[in-house]
């Protein structure tokens, strides 16, 4: 996972169709918008930003070509789009895009220097036994089986970057038997992060079956993990904007979480 779009799946000819017509079942929401940046709900099977030229989840939709098209002088054309972070396309939340090079930039800036907070809420098999802590790990990318994965390495070893994330058990009552109910914090921005680290420990994301989930998950190119929330400071006023999103409706299978619908159904912001 995280500020990466997800390797492109083992592709066959029926795949294109499959992952299109999942995206086209939702569109992103818009939820705030100014003249230097918006707030997007991405739904789960969006890609952020367009497949690579040639690859056949280039013909899916993404969220900056969306965007590009509603932000298009006017009647040809597209509008700028600057990308300061990504979800991985199974993955469904908060992003911020910049309007503007000058908003791009110093969104970016936040991003890269870690002042961005960043609040996942994800669902695993399994578990932890202890309600909270900390992960570091070293993370390196390898070619598998024609796709890109990430997997745990050793300190220092060639390519391996450190990865580390604060992450809480939540109340998961209602939640079907055998899952937990995390709350995760990335402090790095590591390709699949939060999901190789719950996996290495035993406790793949629901519906990450690169990474090992086995569990029933009705969802194709979905998974159990969100982009909960977002903090960051405006890149013109400096106001600082806390942006969250409710999960997505295919949450719901995996049992009846009050917290999950008392949240309201959109997204919001709250800026100080």
């Amino acid at each position: 996972m995280t500020d990466s779009d997800t390797p492109k799946p083992l592709e066959t000819e029926e795949e294109p169709a499959e992952s299109a017509r999942v995206a086209a079942l939702t569109k992103p929401e818009i939820f705030f918008e100014d003249a230097h940046l918006a707030l997007i709900f991405k739904p789960a099977g969006w890609l952020s930003v367009p497949g690579m030229p040639g690859s056949l989840s280039a013909r899916d939709p993404s969220v900056q070509q969306w965007l590009a098209k509603r932000w298009a002088p006017g009647d040809s054309g597209e509008g700028f789009v600057g990308t300061v972070h990504r979800l991985d396309r199974p993955v469904s939340g908060v992003m911020v895009w910049a309007k503007s090079p000058r908003a791009a930039r110093r969104l970016s800036e936040q991003f890269a220097s870690g002042k961005v907070v960043k609040q996942y809420w994800a669902v695993v098999a399994g578990g932890p036994s202890a309600n909270s802590g900390v992960w570091e790990d070293w993370l390196a990318l390898q070619r598998v089986e024609g796709r890109n994965s990430v997997l745990r390495c050793s300190p220092g070893a060639p390519g391996g970057q450190p990865a580390r994330t604060d992450w809480q058990k939540l109340d998961a009552t209602g939640l079907n038997q055998g899952l937990a109910w995390l709350s995760l914090w990335p402090r790095t921005g590591r390709m699949h992060q939060l999901r190789v680290q719950c996996a290495e420990r035993g406790w793949p994301i629901v519906g990450d079956t690169q990474y090992g989930s086995t569990e029933p998950w009705p969802h194709p190119w979905k998974m159990a993990l969100h982009a909960r929330s977002l903090t960051f400071r405006h890149p013109e006023t400096q106001e600082q904007f806390l942006a969250e999103s409710p999960v997505p409706e295919h949450w719901y299978s995996l049992g009846e979480v009050v917290a999950w619908r008392d949240g309201g159904e959109h997204s919001t912001i709250r800026k100080s």
